[in-house]
């Protein structure tokens, strides 16, 4: 984090009050099937601020993070291959369409610390390779509409350098991203003067192609 002793000592201190914190507020009570956006983005802190700052976590924070992110991923991969098999019904759920990516960051800061990383990453790269995005095709359209294409994918972007870095994935080689700008250039003005565009889930915006990309 940094390499004076004083703010190492600091910093150290507030990240792991944080994480005693936050890892005592139980999966139980933020579940994923009371409040997805809650639990998914959860999983996304237990992931990142586990590589992040790892060497400063205490070992009794980290084995609660351990056992959190163990708990939550596992209900969020039951959710996408049991409950609704999302690698055979894809769009019948589109909350699913983005929570194997914040499963995928859980698999990756926490592989090999239990031994269900191993099963859930076979099936990530199964769904990324095979049916995501669920919502597009080739042509680079988004079936969902501007705002969604737009949220989904910016929700997305955030596990794109752990494709990159981590597992030497160039997203750009799938068909759909090498086409992902169009959706915006063919359906939205290249001017930034324009008037509020109802775009879809009744959301109004003023933007633009340029904007967007």
């Amino acid at each position: 984090m940094t390499d004076r002793a004083d703010l190492k000592e600091r910093y150290s201190q507030s990240l792991n009050a944080v994480i005693s914190r936050v890892t005592d507020w139980t999966h139980e009570q933020s579940n994923f099937h009371r409040n997805d956006e809650n639990a998914m983005r959860m999983m996304a802190a237990l992931a990142r601020s586990y590589t992040w700052g790892f060497d400063a976590i205490s070992v009794a924070n980290k084995g609660k993070m351990v056992s959190q992110a163990a708990a939550r991923a596992s209900e969020v991969y039951w959710t996408l291959t049991e409950r609704t098999p999302f690698l055979w019904r894809t769009i019948e759920n589109d909350h699913s369409g983005r929570s194997w990516h914040y499963l995928a960051e859980v698999a990756t800061a926490f592989h090999g610390d239990f031994p269900e990383t191993r099963t859930w990453l076979d099936f990530i790269f199964q769904t990324f390779y095979n049916v995501y995005p669920s919502w597009a095709d080739e042509s680079g359209g988004w079936h969902e509409g501007l705002i969604y294409w737009k949220a989904y994918l910016s929700l997305f972007r955030d596990f794109v350098p752990t494709l990159r870095n981590v597992y030497k994935i160039n997203i750009f080689k799938n068909p759909y991203f090498h086409k992902i700008g169009n959706m915006a250039l063919y359906t939205l003005p290249m001017s930034h003067q324009t008037p509020k565009l109802n775009l879809n889930a009744g959301k109004s915006k003023r933007t633009s192609a340029f904007d967007t990309l």
